[in-house]
């Protein structure tokens, strides 16, 4: 009877160490998937060395396959092995799923192209999906469920069943860059949080009264003057212009680095460069031919709010700017949309 109590014990102390070190993911994330169905009393353990089966011959899912690797190691430590043959890995990708018979012959909704399903089990993690776009959704999914560890030697997952798909096609975050320069270090950071929370339109704003962002190869006083201002902060009220030299702007490089970077996170860019308004800082760079009244002086603006200072539309000079900045936008951006 004292033999039975002792190896009782050692399996309660055994048992105890590995809840200790597996911390059970959870599915409540935002945004939350359409639908989510949890079998709490079966489990799954993600451990140390398992492997990741997909089809190798596809870039864009070898890429989700990449990112998922990084995120869950970055997440709980754990390491995932790259086995695209193995039909018996503890996770699998595929894009083998349909929704109906006849889907093949219809034509998908964005909606649709974005749509996955997600099935844990005693097999393992299968995440299914129409294209690379609702892999990369579903890892974001699986990614915010992992308990963030740093060190875990494994994770339990309760069975489940997720199926989701955006309610809106265009799910979009602006960022103001034309009265605060933000380095292309945090514009990486600032796409990565969009891609995490399903957001795929990085609505781009590059211009405005208190500076401009973006090099023009045939307007180069853009950035040599309309990307600086002789105040860091945006005087208004009581608040006064400091002196203090700031500005800052993105190159053609710089440009062609975000977009590659967005894309690879199925985000698109709508660049955002505004005329006839919020247009001083142009205006201070060529006021020549794009003032009202060239004669007098024109600085990039300090102040908050929207200047009166605009370009002058009358003049064919400055509409053949406009056009030209735009030719060189649809160069740098090769997405649908311009503002």
């Amino acid at each position: 009877m004292k033999k039975l109590s002792f190896f009782l014990f050692i399996a309660l102390v055994i048992a105890g160490t590995l809840s200790a070190n597996a911390q059970r993911a959870e599915y409540d994330v935002i945004p939350l998937p359409k639908e989510v169905k949890v079998d709490s009393a079966n489990v799954f353990v993600l451990k140390n060395g398992m492997g990741v089966s997909f089809d190798a011959s596809s870039e864009e899912i070898f890429r989700n396959v990449v990112f998922l690797r990084q995120w869950v190691e970055e997440t709980t430590g754990i390491s995932l092995k790259l086995t695209p043959t193995d039909k018996k890995a503890a996770i699998r990708l595929s894009l083998d799923y349909k929704e109906a018979k006849d889907e093949a012959e219809a034509e998908l909704t964005e909606q649709q192209k974005e749509a996955y399903r997600i099935k844990v089990d005693k097999k393992g993690i299968s995440i299914m999906a129409r294209q690379p776009i609702g892999l990369f959704r579903a890892i974001q999914t699986l990614r915010k469920s992992l308990p963030v560890m740093k060190n875990a030697e494994m994770v339990e997952l309760s069975y489940v069943e997720i199926f989701d798909e955006p309610r809106f096609e265009y799910r979009g975050v602006l960022l103001d860059c034309g009265r605060h320069y933000f380095s292309i270090e945090f514009i990486k950071k600032f796409l990565d949080v969009m891609a995490l929370h399903g957001s795929n339109q990085f609505h781009w704003h590059l211009t405005e009264d208190q500076g401009w962002r973006i090099e023009i190869k045939k307007y180069p006083k853009l950035t040599k003057i309309g990307a600086w201002r002789d105040s860091k902060v945006c005087a208004w009220g009581d608040v006064k212009p400091d002196g203090i030299r700031y500005g800052g702007f993105y190159t053609r490089e710089d440009i062609k680095e975000v977009v590659e970077y967005a894309k690879e996170r199925f985000v698109e860019i709508v660049p955002e460069v505004d005329i006839p308004g919020h247009s001083q800082a142009a205006v201070a760079s060529y006021p020549e031919i794009l003032a009202c009244d060239p004669e007098n002086r024109h600085d990039v603006w300090l102040w908050q709010g929207v200047s009166s200072d605009v370009i002058n539309v009358a003049n064919p000079l400055a509409v053949q700017f406009a056009k030209d900045v735009i030719d060189e936008l649809t160069e740098l951006f090769p997405f649908g949309y311009i503002h």
